[in-house]
């Protein structure tokens, strides 16, 4: 009773404290539809395209993931920090949205172009052009849906709005598409019609609910933002080299011939990486 007490008295009076709180039921309801609701469709996947098509589409993905890090440029941090400190004032938050928003459309750009010549010049690649194309793009707007402004103005709920949704859409897409072998390039087409709608949608609401002014700039300031964020950006990129995306990627060199032993790593690193993610829910708060 007085550990009831002490906690709806003291605790949740304190603004600070509420937020946090707000902040780790909006991010656990986040990382549910990012990380746990993908579970329940792997093994109608495994079992209706094969684990060697599951394991085909995982290299894809982790690969364009990697590259795909190069469009956040490590965001999270310093969009998200730069976006906090000026949420009073919304002249501020234009610039800072504009600046961080247009570096993030440049990178997205050249990693696209970038990643589309090594799929054009590897014949490895040539086989499954569809498959590694769709994929690139989906990680691509992915990577642009600018998150970071929802988080530095505290307002994860967007976030988990626009997620959730973009994950529900994409499930329910998949067990209605996906119906036998020949069916596994869906997979990333119907991840890229939602990532585009969540794209589409983050802006709308950024520029008509939040009254941000998206302004045009130069490349001065494109040069500036790089430069300014490259320490985080190097910090995540190396991190990258030794977590599962470097792993299924070396798997995937090692084992061109056989894309079911990649399957099979990813499908074990998911459902370790559900169990990390709780451990990670309140450091993001």
């Amino acid at each position: 009773l007085n550990f009831k007490r002490v906690l709806k008295i003291n605790y949740f009076k304190n603004n600070n404290k509420k937020r946090i709180f707000y902040n780790f039921v909006s991010l656990g309801f986040l990382r549910f539809f990012q990380e746990f609701l993908p579970l329940i469709v792997i093994p109608y996947l495994v079992k209706t395209i094969g684990l060697e098509k599951y394991g085909l589409i995982g290299y894809a993905l982790s690969l364009a993931t990697y590259f795909g890090s190069m469009v956040e440029y490590g965001f999270n941090v310093t969009a998200t920090r730069d976006v906090s400190r000026n949420r009073d004032s919304n002249k501020n938050l234009s610039e800072i949205f504009s600046k961080f928003f247009f570096t993030s459309l440049f990178l997205g750009i050249l990693v696209f172009i970038t990643f589309s010549l090594i799929i054009l010049v590897f014949p490895q690649f040539n086989q499954f052009l569809l498959l590694y194309f769709t994929t690139i793009l989906f990680v691509v707007f992915k990577s642009l849906i600018p998150l970071w402004f929802f988080h530095g103005i505290e307002k994860i709920i967007y976030s988990t709005v626009i997620g959730g949704s973009m994950n529900l859409i994409i499930l329910i897409s998949i067990l209605n598409l996906i119906n036998n072998q020949d069916d596994f390039y869906l997979f990333p087409l119907l991840n890229l019609l939602g990532a585009f709608m969540a794209f589409l949608a983050s802006i709308i609401i950024i520029r008509f609910h939040f009254k941000i002014k998206i302004k045009i700039i130069n490349w001065s300031t494109i040069k500036e933002t790089l430069v300014d964020g490259r320490h985080v950006f190097l910090k995540q990129i190396f991190t990258n080299l030794y977590n599962s995306v470097g792993n299924v990627i070396i798997l995937g060199l090692a084992y061109p011939a056989n894309p079911s032993v990649t399957g099979m790593y990813i499908l074990a690193s998911k459902v370790v990486g559900t169990g990390v993610t709780l451990a990670n829910l309140l450091s993001n708060s």
